[in-house]
Parts: structure tokens; sequence; C-alpha cells
């Protein structure tokens, strides 16, 4: 039976959250820039908080989630939900006596497809919220990241779906935005249907958390080692934290024009920061090929085989693929083109508005990308700690916001095909006139994996002493100096690294970055396959 502090506790967490949300639906502003961040950090602070007393659900689906995964037993489940519900129930008052009886409108239209759009994004990002908190908060080996990953869960759901449904995820939220309803409109039992989807959200999570961390799932986890995980658990993890990833950016894209606002790259951060916290520890969270071209010529072809990095490429190009058909449900049978919806060129500068401004920024910024994920995630002695995801996350807030009116800030080969081939898919179904713009993904695509090959070249350049090992031996590798270069016409032009590994086979890691070189980077192309292939020899 829970204690009487902890029901406390989930009373007063699910009060505050509610009451934020209250006065957000309440308040008749036009403005909504960044009223999912302040719902993200109310809960965000009230779960480090409260955390240590009760846990922190301040959601009756976060708790079913957390009861079905063998975490808590059935009793104090039901007796978490009454204090949660009564404390919705204490929260709308409050907030309508702070108001007034605003106009509310809870609930999609009498419509199928309307209703079938709301059902599936109160599923989805609930089973997102809830998987988030059970791999964060509800595992063996303790973090500080917990709290920041349950928060940015409503930052990525709410802009990006809170258009289509109003953004609950929470039976609680549910109850007390349509007791607000009700006391403006007498209309109620809405939220009956959101408790459903809800529901059904929670045990998709509980169920994907015992696929994929069966150890937690059990009670017997040591904490979870990537290396320990089957192949099969890992390229499930790669497609689901793609599948978030494209489906937050696809929502947040289709926004309609009264819904939009400035947020929307924030909301995409989130969901990648969310996805490499709650699946890290199973696959790496890599959920960009570019980032797996990176992290497999950083680890080299014994730690990271050429076969797995392709397995993972092809995960995330699926996961890619079903969000799109996700979304393009979500939105009521919607898409967009690859790049900036307003077409080019959007800059006034006859660079900017060409393949070769796409290209130059599709490539730098990917390259960052890569490269925090390489320094921050997979280095022996990280500097950021546990703050890796937030570096990666808000790798994509520099990228994006810098360079979506030129591209579009894809920086990711699965976001990029996902998103062409859904309009291909959108125009054939709608039977529109289309001219075929595919061909645009590959070659977003083929830049982004360019700017990944150069974050694991600069990589070995600047962190020499991590060597080509292995991340989960942690082995230190002494790194010689790098052999006097070879006199010819080529690489007089060219910057060359050699790392040399003592290998069965004497295999060696040369990376050459091509400053100047007449070949325009085809040595790097061919470099990369050897590598790729292991058959670069000494």
């Amino acid at each position: 039976m829970a204690a009487s502090k902890q029901l406390l506790s989930e009373f007063l967490g699910t009060f505050l959250l509610v009451f934020t949300v209250s006065c957000h639906v309440l308040n008749e502003a036009p403005d909504t820039t960044f009223v999912a961040l302040s719902i993200a950090s109310v809960l965000m602070i009230t779960v480090y908080a409260m955390g240590p007393v009760s846990g922190a659900n301040f959601n009756p689906a976060v708790t079913l989630a957390i009861t079905l995964s063998k975490k808590k037993e059935w009793t104090e489940c039901l007796h978490y939900v009454i204090s949660q519900l009564a404390g919705a129930l204490c929260a709308s008052v409050m907030a309508c006596l702070l108001w007034g009886n605003g106009e509310v409108h809870f609930g999609p239209p009498f419509d199928v497809i309307a209703m079938l759009s709301v059902f599936l994004v109160e599923a989805f990002y609930t089973a997102m919220l809830c998987f988030v908190v059970l791999s964060t908060a509800c595992v063996e080996k303790s973090n500080q990241y917990f709290g920041l990953a349950i928060g940015f869960v409503i930052v990525a759901g709410g802009s990006a779906g809170g258009w289509v449904s109003g953004g609950a995820f929470n039976p609680a939220v549910a109850l007390g935005i349509n007791m607000s309803a009700f006391f403006h409109s007498l209309h109620m039992g809405w939220f009956v249907f959101y408790w459903a989807a809800e529901c059904i959200g929670a045990c998709i999570a509980a169920a994907l958390f015992a696929f994929l961390r069966p150890g937690e799932f059990e009670g017997d986890a040591k904490g979870q080692d990537p290396g320990e995980v089957e192949l099969g658990k890992k390229l499930v993890a790669e497609a689901l934290g793609t599948c978030v990833l494209v489906v937050t950016v696809g929502l947040n894209v289709l926004k309609p024009a009264e819904a939009a606002n400035p947020d929307a790259i924030l909301s995409i951060a989130a969901s990648l920061l969310c996805m490499v916290y709650a699946l890290g520890p199973v696959s790496g969270a890599h959920l960009n090929p570019a980032v797996t071209v990176a992290v497999a010529l950083r680890k080299g072809p014994e730690a990271f085989p050429s076969a797995t990095a392709l397995a993972y490429i092809a995960a995330q190009l699926g996961g890619g693929i079903f969000a799109g058909l996700a979304y393009f449900t979500m939105s009521a049978f919607h898409s967009f083109p690859l790049g900036h919806p307003d077409g080019y060129p959007v800059v006034d500068w006859p660079l900017s508005g060409s393949w070769f401004g796409v290209a130059l920024a599709e490539f730098t910024f990917t390259f960052l990308l890569a490269y925090v994920v390489l320094a921050t995630a997979t280095v022996s002695t990280p500097a950021a700690g546990d703050m890796f995801g937030l570096a990666i996350g808000f790798a994509v807030v520099a990228g994006a916001y810098a360079i979506s009116p030129i591209s579009g800030g894809s920086l990711n080969p699965a976001v990029s095909v996902a998103i062409d081939l859904t309009h291909l898919m959108g125009f054939a179904i709608n039977n529109a006139s289309f001219h075929s713009r595919f061909w645009h993904c590959a070659v977003y695509s083929a830049f982004e994996l360019l700017g990944g090959v150069l974050a694991a070249v600069v990589f070995s350049a600047t962190h020499p002493e991590e060597g080509y090992t292995a991340i989960e031996e942690n082995k230190s590798v002494e790194t010689p100096p790098p052999p006097p270069p070879v006199a010819s016409a080529a690489s007089r032009a060219c910057l060359r690294v050699d790392l040399r590994m003592e290998q069965p086979a004497r295999q060696r890691f040369g990376a050459v970055l091509c400053c100047a070189c007449p070949l325009r980077g085809l040595c790097v192309a061919v470099w990369l396959g050897g590598v790729l292939r292991g058959c670069i020899h000494v």
C-alpha cells in the first residue's frame, strides 16, 4: 500500500501540472509560443523535486505502464491513480476560478478521420512519454538526466501533436481540460476517448520496454551495456527512435498557419534528445545513417562491422518510412516536399537558393551533429557526462534554425528519404499531378553522409588518444606520430592522418581529408569504401 506522503506527492505534482495546462487552455491570448515548454518545465522540475518521494508519475498512463512492467503493485497503482485524478479535478476548479469560464474546445469533431488522427497522436506520444519514463527513471543504473528527458517529451509532443489532439498525453490532464470545458459548455465525456488512446499507448510502451530491456523488466539488470544487446533488439531500437523523430518532424512541418510557432525546431530536437537518452543503452541511439557512418569509421570494422552498420542504416530508413505513413495518417493525409516548404530560392542570394547552398548547408550541420555525437557519446571519459543527449539534441537546434530557410534543415538521410517518399505517396493517393522530386532525397542524403565521414576524420585528428578500438573495452591506445607525407603531386594538397593499431591483420585506419586536392574528394570516397569493406592494410 502506498504511503500517505507518496499519495500527497502524486496529488500535488498532478495538481501543479494540470493547473499549468489549464491556465494555458483558458488563456485566450493568441500567442502560443513556448506553451509546450512551459508545461514541460513544470513537469521536469516536479519530477526532480518529488521523484525521491513517490517516483513522480503524475500521470495514470505512466503509472499503468510502470505497473505492467512489474515495478508497482496493482493496489498501489489504484491509489496513485485516484490521487492523480483528484489533483487534476482540483486544479481544473482552481484554474476556472482564476481565469473564469473561458471558451474551451476539447475533443475532435464528429468525423472519422479527425477522430482517428486524435486517437493516433494521443496513443503515439503517450507511448513515447511512458517509454522514456521507463527507460530513464525506472532502470537499475542511476542517472541525472531522467527529469530532463521526461520533460522534453512534452516539448516534442506538445508542439508536434498539440494542433491535432490538444496534446494531453495524460488521462489526468484530459480529465482536467474536459472539466474546464464542462463548466463552459456542459459538454462532458471526451476524456473517456482520450483515456482509451492513452492507456493503449501505455501498454505499447510497457511491451517495448519488456522487449528492449528484458533485464530491467524482470528486475535483474545490473546496468545495460550496448555491447551485450542482441543485434535484433538494437535494430528495433534504431527503427523506433527514428520513427519518433520523423513523426515529430512531419507533424511540426504540417502545422496549419494559425497553429505554427517558432518552437517547432525545438520540438524536433527534443524528440531526438529524449530518444537518445531512452535508447542509448540499447543501441547507442544513432537514429541517423550519417551518424552511423561516422561511428562505424570511428570504431573500426572489428568493433562495428560494416554488416552491422548497414543493418543499422536499413533499420533507420525503415523506421523513417513507417513514420512517414504515420504522420501522413495523423495529419488527415497531408504531406510536404523535402526542403523549405516555400520552395527555392527563399534567401535573396543566388548561392543560397541553389543546390550549392543546400549541399553546403546540409553537409556543414550534419558534420556538426555527427561530430558532437562522436565527441560526447563515444569517448572513454566524456566531459559532457549525462548531458550528452542535451548536446546532441541542441546540435539540431543550432543547425535547423540556421539553415531552415535554405534547405529545411533535414541533417538526416532517414528524414530526407521519409519526407520525399511520403510526399510521393501523398500525390498518388490524392490523384494530384506530380513532378518527380524523389531524387532530391538522394542529393540531400549524399551530402549528409559526407558530413558524417568528415566528422569521423576530424574526430580522429582532434581525439587521437581515443584510437581505433571498441569503446566498450575502454582500452587506451598509444598512437604513434603520423609518417612523413609521400612526395606526390596529389598528396601534397591533402591532409593525411594515419592511426596505426596492433591488429591481427595489421589493418590501418587511414583518414584523408582533401583540402585542395584536384581529385575533388574522390580519394575520400575510395578510402571510405575500403574501410567499410575492411580491406585497407599496411
